[in-house]
């Protein structure tokens, strides 16, 4: 009896956590710690707790029958207290790539299925309970809560990384499609079995699809865009720009536009005389003027009438460097560059101090 009892808990219990363990042992650059992956477990499983004591108010609330709110009202409850733990980490930056989403985003379901299998076994809320109806509720039920979720952030943050102005909006088609996923399940449309049977054969393959599909994009990133910009800086700072292919487009470039130089053609033009620039001196060469600018206009008094305003901004006007044609074209081009070779979920059009203000700034050098 006691080895029987053992064995269903078992059964209920550890192959949510098991896949969890595949999931994190699959991450091959190991971002995400195994604490936070224990503290979204606790988050998940408070969820849990939510869910039941609001599922049990709206339940008084609304006049439907069990068999109808659980397949309509009851996955849109669960999945929206689930999800407020992804959107606190997607809102708050602490998912940095779609690995990370679907570790995290599965954790939390997962805590949230052991609190509502161990709830459940020890009321025994279900009679008569066997093997059978344990290895529903462990491999089925269990799995898809883990999977709606990590879906749930997987989609959203892939929207998010399209779309970074629409918080929002990227995040109703993710929410959308757990919610139908989990009342799918509770319509029981299939045999039990047969309904776990189609969760292992869907969510799994999908979550691993999403993991390679990630870990690729990562790769190409490390692969190109960051040995890109490495040697891209080593050109710079001995000298070789000029001769390179990148100098000669920037040669190139030139002689189509007239103006002041953008800071591209700059160093190549100084490298091709002869003289090494070293980005890090150039680049504290421009905050010194910068400094110096500054001080200039605070050099103007500004008064609370309209006439002091007014010669303040002339002030500032005089000091701005001209925006050529060259200027834009060359600051856009910094700014493509750079997205071009951005990892997932970040943004690096700034990768100095201000890339818009060196290239507008290059004129006066």
């Amino acid at each position: 009896m006691m080895f029987a009892s053992a064995l269903i808990l078992m059964v209920g219990l550890l192959p949510v956590l098991c896949f969890l363990g595949v999931l994190f042992a699959l991450d091959s650059y190991k971002l995400v710690k195994m604490h936070s992956v224990v503290a979204l477990l606790a988050c998940g499983a408070l969820a849990a707790v939510a869910s039941y004591f609001a599922n049990d108010g709206v339940l008084k609330l609304v006049d439907i029958d069990l068999k109808h709110f659980s397949r309509y009202v009851s996955p849109l409850i669960e999945e929206a207290l689930k999800g407020m733990i992804v959107v606190f980490l997607i809102r708050t930056r602490r998912v940095g790539f779609l690995v990370d989403a679907a570790i995290l985003g599965f954790a939390v379901g997962a805590g949230f299925a052991l609190v509502e299998n161990l709830y459940i076994y020890l009321l025994h809320l279900i009679p008569s309970s066997g093997l059978a109806t344990w290895t529903v509720r462990g491999f089925g039920t269990a799995i898809m809560h883990g999977g709606t979720t990590a879906i749930f952030a997987v989609l959203s943050l892939s929207l998010l990384e399209r779309a970074p102005n629409n918080f929002v909006r990227s995040l109703w088609p993710g929410f959308s499609l757990a919610v139908l996923l989990h009342s799918a399940f509770n319509h029981a449309i299939l045999a039990p079995l047969h309904m776990t049977l189609a969760i292992l054969l869907f969510l799994p393959p999908l979550i691993v699809a999403v993991f390679q599909y990630s870990e690729r994009g990562v790769r190409d990133w490390l692969g190109k865009g960051f040995d890109a910009d490495t040697e891209m800086l080593e050109l710079i700072n001995s000298g070789r720009l000029s001769n390179s292919p990148v100098g000669e487009y920037l040669h190139t470039l030139k002689e189509h536009f007239s103006g002041p130089l953008p800071a591209p053609v700059y160093r190549a033009r100084t490298a091709g005389q002869g003289h090494p620039v070293d980005a890090r001196e150039w680049i504290q060469g421009f905050d010194r003027r910068a400094d110096a600018r500054k001080v200039r206009r605070d050099e103007v008094p500004r008064g609370h009438n309209r006439q002091d305003r007014l010669a303040g901004d002339q002030a500032d006007a005089a000091h701005q460097p001209e925006r050529s044609p060259a200027d834009l074209y060359a600051r856009q081009m910094i700014c493509q560059r750079s997205a071009d070779s951005t990892p997932p979920s970040a943004s690096w059009c700034s990768w100095t101090p201000s890339a818009k203000s060196l290239v507008q700034d290059a004129g006066n050098i």
